[in-house]
């Protein structure tokens, strides 16, 4: 689909403002565009669960204990952008909700997830997807909340943001609702190893 660059004059086409030949060249467009880019991408990776989006994985337990009141600490996914839901490894992503709670490592360094149960796995919503995979309704809401975004620090023009503003909010609408549609429309999914008792 596009890069980055192809994004950003999409939304510079939109505001009828000159194109950039590289994100974060030294231009006032270019600028702008390397401080807002990777925000807007993940602020509308935020707002729903993507199925383009969507990675399951098997958390590894973090080596550094838990607190007292937890059982066990597991490394979290830099890339989570959203967390979807937490299961136990081996059954149906729609059983019994697993209780969590993501703490801060003492030295800052990353995110780990406290639970009372030995083996999960998480469902989220990743930022680690290049943009050539966005889903097309996706780069659309993309580039509006782009707009939005460059409108009054590039044109000084408070009704264009208002404008992509609107654009953005039908878009995205549109987005999710496609994304929505397009999924399996069946009964609660039954995980294989179920299947085969039966």
């Amino acid at each position: 689909m596009a890069s980055s660059v192809e994004i950003c004059n999409m939304a510079l086409g939109e505001l009828g403002v000159s194109e950039i030949q590289m994100v974060g060249e030294d231009s006032p467009q270019g600028k702008k565009c390397e401080l807002y880019y990777e925000r807007v991408v993940r602020e509308v990776l935020r707002s729903h669960e993507w199925s383009f989006a969507t990675v399951n994985l098997s958390l590894a337990r973090h080596a550094e204990e838990p607190p007292t009141d937890w059982v066990y600490r597991f490394d979290f996914p830099p890339d989570c952008e959203r967390v979807i839901s937490v299961y136990v490894d081996g059954s149906s992503r729609s059983d019994v909700p697993i209780e969590y709670e993501l703490q801060l490592l003492d030295d800052k360094s990353g995110v780990t997830m406290l639970a009372d149960t030995p083996d999960l796995c998480l469902r989220y919503v990743t930022s680690d997807i290049p943009s050539a995979m966005y889903d097309s309704m996706f780069l659309d809401a993309v580039v509006w909340r782009l707009a939005e975004k460059l409108a009054v620090p590039l044109t000084r023009k408070a009704e264009l943001r208002s404008n992509a503003l609107q654009m953005y909010r039908v878009a995205l609408g549109s987005a999710i609702a496609t994304d929505i549609n397009e999924r399996h429309p069946g009964g609660k999914r039954v995980p294989e190893a179920l299947k085969a008792r039966n």
